[in-house]
């Protein structure tokens, strides 16, 4: 199994929770957010 690691942050917007990553890992986040609000919301 691979694993992938890379930087990210979580903050806080109102009652909103947001991950957000840098600029170059821009392809590997699209994906890992759209999976996150999948399970995440529903």
């Amino acid at each position: 199994q691979e694993l992938v690691y890379f930087a990210g942050r979580l903050i806080s917007s109102g009652r909103r929770l947001k991950l957000r990553f840098s600029r170059h890992v821009k392809a590997h986040a699209e994906a890992f957010g759209q999976i996150y609000h999948r399970l995440a919301y529903g």
